[in-house]
């Protein structure tokens, strides 16, 4: 439980630090750009971390289906967040990939929230 406390910490932490970036930052593009660095690689680079220690450690997962169609999501999504935009940045690409980061880290803090309450529960 004190792991699942402090994922939801953490992925609360990388949008309050994106935000309150968002609105110090004195240039409106660099507020774009940086805000978007901190949330895309804070959170992209926490939840890849916690999903290792999630697949390592089983206990952890109260919601088996839910993680497995986020695993059986994951490799497609790292190919269109990082190899599309690689492959040639057009407005198309970094818009997918953007997209898709933000659908993908919405899903795995849902999923972390609901297992929270389960284990809160149980």
């Amino acid at each position: 439980m004190n792991f699942k406390f402090a994922d939801i910490w953490i992925q609360s932490l990388v949008v309050f630090s994106t935000i309150m970036f968002a609105l110090t930052a004195k240039d409106g593009l660099e507020a774009l750009i940086m805000s978007c660095a901190i949330f895309y690689l804070g959170m992209g680079i926490w939840q890849l971390i916690s999903t290792l220690v999630h697949f390592t450690k089983p206990q952890l997962v109260r919601y088996p289906r839910l993680r497995q169609v986020y695993h059986l999501l994951l490799l497609p999504a790292l190919v269109l967040c990082i190899v599309l935009p690689i492959g040639g940045r057009t407005t198309f690409t970094i818009a997918t990939a953007m997209t898709t980061g933000l659908v993908m880290a919405i899903f795995y803090f849902s999923i972390t929230i609901a297992e929270f309450r389960k284990m809160k529960r149980e």
